[in-house]
């Protein structure tokens, strides 16, 4: 089980950067899903809730030697410092986002057509990584217990994968996601 909430989170991570950022920290690619993004996620929950309550800490253990730092504090540096280049990037030269092959938040938060003010380096930045360990951490939580709960029920299971298999025969074949919208199992759970 752990395995799968691992996976699950992995998966979460990946499509929150994709969809934020347009680019992946690739958590997939780790086979045992301890890629050190995720584990920076998940590990430093923690810290945020000290720097939350207690911002004095924030300079000291953001600027701690590397030498003093736990893998999870030099990975959640590194995705920091990729957060801060792509950002630093749009603020330079705004027409970039037009080169990127989706839809981002940055499209949203530099939209200064309604009349709003450009948003501040340092708010871009903590929107950038806020985004990330908030929605990558709760919906791998919803998932893993979402899922734990259909496999503890066999009657669920059952009609579940039943339906999926008649809706999508072939496996390696993709199935969007507007046709999982319409299993009428599915979508009453």
């Amino acid at each position: 089980m752990a395995d799968l909430h691992l996976g699950l989170h992995s998966t979460t991570v990946e499509i929150i950067t994709s969809y934020c950022h347009a680019n992946t920290v690739r958590c997939l690619d780790d086979s045992e899903f301890k890629h050190p993004a995720l584990m920076a996620i998940m590990d430093t929950n923690g810290l945020f809730f000290w720097i939350q309550h207690f911002p004095f800490l924030a300079p000291f253990i953001f600027n701690l030697p590397d030498f003093l730092k736990t893998p999870a504090m030099l990975a959640a540096a590194k995705l920091s410092r990729q957060i801060a280049k792509q950002v630093d990037g749009l603020l330079a030269d705004p027409s970039s986002l037009e080169q990127v092959e989706h839809e981002t938040i940055y499209h949203h938060l530099l939209d200064t057509e309604k009349g709003r003010e450009p948003p501040t380096r340092k708010s871009l930045l903590d929107e950038g990584g806020v985004l990330i360990a908030a929605g990558s951490d709760s919906v791998g939580n919803a998932c893993s217990v979402g899922i734990f709960h259909i496999l503890s029920n066999p009657s669920i299971r059952e009609r579940l994968v039943k339906e999926l298999r008649e809706a999508w025969p072939e496996k390696d074949a993709p199935m969007g996601v507007q046709a999982l919208e319409k299993l009428p199992y599915l979508v009453r759970i």
